[in-house]
């Protein structure tokens, strides 16, 4: 199945904030170690991650269809600012 978004936080995060995503977008909440994290950015078009965390490598955006990365929290040094300007991934981050 091909979702929207791809979050790698968990959705309990977004429940206690009161902060869900529209209904209108299919969203798919798994752990940054998940296994099956190559295939499913092929699926989707937007992922949330933390601020925090190892700096994802550039592969893992090769032949996806991303179009923005959203980093929930300050800084996107988990991102290789060349590879996201090169595949054409916005980028943009959230304090709150």
């Amino acid at each position: 199945m091909a979702f929207d978004v791809l979050c790698l936080r968990p959705e309990a995060d977004f429940e206690r904030a009161g902060v869900m995503p529209p209904s209108a977008l299919s969203t798919t909440y798994r752990p940054p170690n998940d296994p099956e994290l190559s295939s499913l950015l092929r699926e989707v078009r937007a992922l949330l991650i933390p601020a925090t965390g190892p700096k994802l490598t550039p592969v893992l955006f090769e032949d996806t269809s991303i179009l923005l990365v959203q980093v929930t929290g300050a800084g996107v040094d988990r991102l290789d600012e060349a590879t996201m300007k090169k595949l054409g991934n916005r980028v943009s981050y959230s304090l709150s």
